[in-house]
């Protein structure tokens, strides 16, 4: 999954631009419901953030030249890490759709549509969706792996257009959906990652695919940081302290 981190750092600007450019009165009730979700996400993307700051400083050596080998002990130093950010954004990601439907309904439907299926909403269908976005360490005994399997999305998909995809759903225009088999996906989103993306299988010596996947990572990472610091400040312009307090401590 991190090398999905431009996808959702491109979906988590969108969402935080809609938000800025509204005001909002709501009730108590509802700011702490939108307030804990959306600090609860804000704190995933700082983790995702870390995780993946630490891995780019073990690929930094190879990209610079520095070094020839991406050693084993140095993905076991950070595998803990990276892990733990990418269990905690699959389980609070879907929670930001309550959010949204407090705030602004038409977001929660895009959430909702882009995975939506015939069984129901995001909570429902992602799950296969997310295993897609692999990230793999292969290990053969404690002190060594075979390869680092990630998969990583087009450029394309990277910079989608949620202004447009935001229409489509609101207007319901599933034609503009339709894949060439002229069916609608059950899983939109699984479709989207299995249909865009590509899968980078890497050994310790391959100096040219771990330059690629620096690049690729670094290019990301800004993507996120920008989002996370949109959706910050939309949490401090619009949530009281008491309640940004609150949802920290829930």
């Amino acid at each position: 999954m991190i090398g999905w981190i431009g996808f959702f750092g491109n979906l988590t600007e969108f969402l935080a631009k809609k938000l800025l450019d509204r005001q909002f009165n709501l009730a108590l009730d509802e700011r702490r419901i939108a307030c804990r979700a959306l600090v609860s996400f804000h704190n995933t993307l700082v983790e995702l953030e870390n995780a993946t700051d630490q891995f780019l400083a073990k690929l930094e050596p190879i990209a610079n030249g520095e070094k020839t080998i991406l050693f084993p002990f140095w993905i076991r130093q950070i595998i803990d890490q990276m892990d733990e950010a990418i269990v905690k954004f699959k389980k609070i990601f879907p929670d930001i759709i309550p959010a949204m439907n407090i705030l602004n309904p038409e977001l929660a439907g895009l959430l909702t549509g882009i995975a939506v299926g015939k069984k129901g909403g995001l909570r429902k269908t992602t799950t296969s969706a997310f295993k897609a976005m692999e990230f793999t360490v292969h290990w053969k005994g404690d002190n060594d792996y075979e390869t680092i399997d990630i998969t990583i999305p087009t450029a394309d998909l990277v910079d989608t257009n949620w202004e447009r995809q935001l229409h489509i759903v609101t207007t319901r225009d599933k034609a503009k959906y339709i894949t060439r088999n002229s069916e609608w996906p059950n899983d939109l989103l699984e479709h989207l990652v299995v249909n865009n993306s590509r899968k980078l299988v890497i050994r310790a010596t391959d100096v040219d695919k771990i330059i690629e996947l620096y690049r690729i990572l670094s290019d990301h990472l800004r993507l996120l940081k920008k989002a996370r610091s949109l959706l910050a400040e939309f949490i401090k312009n619009n949530f009281k302290i008491e309640d940004i307090l609150g949802a920290n401590t829930a």
